[in-house]
């Protein structure tokens, strides 16, 4: 491609100097105790060549870290960005370089977002080489894209027309422990930090927001002491997985539908309770029912419910209908002169008397209706026409029973008085 392409792509899709090296800064502790560390006899700095330099963030910053550091690109828009800050660069190939370089030389070898622009051959000759040139206790550093994240593995990692193949972090980590080097670190970088103390994981977090970059640090053998200064680092975790960031969303929808469930679990089991008070309830009053039809009372009262029962559907019928007022006093009259007739004809009969007063009884509200019917009417019963056995049937009778007795006797004698008036 041409000088000016690469750059301009990479200025629009990788994003700002500025951001880069922010991003960057977290090899800062891996790279420290190697300049403190150095064991140059000239006291010089400790040298590092970075392999597929770029625009020269990563330069920078271990300038500033205390390196002797010189870049080789092929690109030579990305070698005059270079130049523009001042940096040592020199356009030539990577493997190359690494080949011209002496045993233990060098303190330490990046390559940031090379490797994927390799065949698998030449990512294996470079990581070989380094070991070669390294020296004891220095570190091989390589950035690459992480195919763990789906959207970067299946999309934007072919973005770059120059990038070859994605490599899975276990593949670039056991090319390094098949080369040779004392031991090696997978750090996962640029997740979303709030992935970290959130508790809620959504299924864009973990097809997106896995950690899309990864770096594979590699330490040739050294002493000790050496090793110590990294030792915290190569034990510590960085950036999130695709198992992890899955792993935890799997938990949280287990977590949700057991809540669910449990939720759904406590209504049923509040539906089924309302259910047995329901069918309780409802046994209860088909028993109650059944107690009534099986009663004494209920079966005394059968013929009067039969009488009755026409008169009650005729009123029903009126009030749905509709009637005038002269109407309605017209069926009162014609409803209530039978009803008389039959009551004066049950008082004439003693033993009929005293079984409709028994069920009387049990009616108190149907019992004051025809009382007072009978006392405005002015009919009453007339002792004098009581059978014989009329005294003596009367001894029978509860004291309710003889106190209604009174009081129709008492009707009886008013409405005698008023006809004697009435015939003088």
């Amino acid at each position: 491609m041409d000088n000016s392409f690469y750059r301009a792509f990479e200025e629009q899709h990788r994003g700002s100097r500025a951001l880069i090296k922010s991003r960057l800064r977290t090899y800062i502790p891996f790279i420290t105790p190697l300049v403190s560390s150095s064991s140059d006899l000239d006291q010089a700095l400790p040298k590092a060549v970075d392999l597929g330099c770029g625009r020269g963030e990563w330069m920078e910053l271990l300038v500033e870290t205390g390196f002797n550091v010189r870049g080789v690109d092929l690109d030579q828009g990305m070698l005059t960005a270079c130049h523009e800050q001042g940096l040592v660069v020199q356009k030539a190939d990577a493997l190359t370089t690494l080949q011209n370089l002496p045993d233990n030389s060098i303190t330490l070898i990046s390559a940031l977002h090379l490797v994927e622009h390799m065949r698998f051959e030449e990512a294996q000759t470079l990581i070989n080489q380094a070991l070669r040139v390294l020296k004891p206790g220095g570190l091989l550093l390589m950035e690459t894209p992480n195919p763990e994240n789906i959207v970067v593995g299946a999309s934007s990692f072919y973005l770059d027309p120059s990038h070859v193949r994605p490599i899975p972090p276990g593949l670039l980590s056991f090319m390094t422990e098949h080369a040779g080097f004392a031991r090696h670190k997978v750090a996962r970088l640029q997740e979303p930090k709030a992935l970290h103390t959130t508790n809620t994981i959504g299924l864009f977090d973990v097809l997106n927001h896995v950690s899309p970059d990864y770096a594979v640090l590699a330490q040739k053998h050294a002493s000790a002491e050496q090793f110590s200064a990294l030792d915290a680092l190569f034990h510590t975790n960085f950036g999130l997985s695709l198992d992890t960031l899955a792993q935890r969303y799997d938990q949280q929808i287990a977590q949700r539908f057991s809540a669910l469930e449990q939720q759904f679990t406590h209504q049923f089991d509040q539906f089924e309770t309302l259910l047995k008070q329901q069918e309780a309830k409802h046994t209860a009053i088909n028993q109650q029912l059944h107690d009534i039809l099986q009663s004494r009372s209920w079966r005394m009262t059968a013929p009067l419910r039969s009488a009755v029962a026409p008169f009650h559907r005729l009123k029903n019928d009126l009030r749905q209908d509709g009637c005038t007022p002269t109407i309605k006093r017209y069926l009162k009259q014609a409803i209530k002169r039978p009803l008389q007739r039959l009551i004066m004809w049950v008082l004439h009969r003693p033993k009929l008397q005293q079984a409709a007063l028994r069920v009387l009884h049990y009616l108190p509200g149907i019992e004051d209706r025809l009382r007072n019917m009978m006392l405005r009417s002015g009919h009453a019963h007339n002792p004098e026409q009581a059978p014989p056995h009329t005294s003596t049937q009367l001894t029978q009778l509860t004291p309710r029973a003889e106190h209604i007795l009174a009081e129709l006797k008492q009707a009886m004698e008013i409405a005698n008085n008023k006809k004697k008036k009435g015939k003088n």
